[in-house]
């Protein structure tokens, strides 16, 4: 992606100025977006299990994407709860670690 990731602006490997509140609050929402869709909206729910700025991509428009389904898994509506740990270790629900 043109603009890397987000981790790469918020950890100072590109000008971090110029991701001010606007467009944090703009990145939020693309990725509240790509949440709802492959959870409710891609046919069979996808849970993507490693959420963390370095797979959240960045467009020439700013525009966020959620990159690397490596860890993802399909999950069959009305499904139990999986026990076998997924993510990567500090980005995970504290539970989990």
């Amino acid at each position: 992606m043109p603009n890397g990731s987000l981790d790469d602006w918020l950890h100072h490997k590109k000008d971090s100025k110029n991701l001010g509140f606007g467009r944090r609050l703009s990145i939020a929402i693309d990725m509240a977006s790509a949440l709802d869709y492959i959870h409710h909206h891609s046919g069979t729910p996808i849970i993507h299990c490693d959420i963390k700025a370095s797979n959240i991509l960045l467009d020439a428009d700013m525009v966020a994407c959620l990159g690397e389904f490596g860890l993802a898994r399909f999950v069959e509506k009305n499904s139990g709860d999986s026990t076998q740990f997924r993510g990567t270790i500090g980005y995970a629900c504290p539970d989990e670690n």
